[in-house]
């Protein structure tokens, strides 16, 4: 059995469920409500930057949102 991929989404969702647990059964789920926390403001910082980079990369290939240099 193959486990699904990490999204952004399945992040939030699970953030969002593990907030309901931490505020109806206690304290005691805090720690895995900061790691998800943690997890996702990491998701988002990897995929931020790879889009920059990418962004970076390619700007000076296009023109007037022209390709030059690739095809």
């Amino acid at each position: 059995m193959g486990q699904e991929p990490v999204t952004e989404e399945r992040l939030e969702r699970a953030l969002a469920y593990a907030a309901w647990v931490v505020a109806r059964h206690g304290a005691v789920y805090v720690p895995l409500f900061d790691r998800l926390e943690r997890e996702l403001t990491a998701y988002r910082s990897q995929h931020s930057s790879i889009e920059e980079r990418v962004k970076r990369l390619l700007s000076p290939q296009t023109r007037d949102g022209a390709v030059k240099a690739i095809r």
